[in-house]
């Protein structure tokens, strides 16, 4: 395993873990404020896909499930983005 493989490793599970952090909703520091999940949602998905970029460029990630992980990402972050705020 060459550095720069290990390198590329590390750069996509940081990647991944700032994208998964940003799934959390902000807390509402207001009684009945509500925040949109679309500004949430476009850092998340940037982080995501930049991580699975690099494990593409690896050869150990397909472009079909990119855009499979990047819609059930969505999809979650939506249904906790709901739960929170419905």
């Amino acid at each position: 395993m060459t550095l720069r493989r290990v390198i590329s490793i590390i750069a996509e599970h940081l990647l991944l873990g700032i994208s998964m952090a940003l799934l959390i909703p902000p807390v509402p520091s207001m009684e009945g404020e509500e925040y949109s999940f679309i500004p949430m949602c476009i850092p998340m998905l940037v982080f995501l896909i930049a991580s699975r970029a690099l494990a593409i460029l690896r050869e150990e990630e397909t472009w079909l499930g990119l855009i499979m992980k990047a819609a059930l990402f969505t999809a979650l972050g939506f249904a906790i983005n709901f739960r929170v705020f419905f």
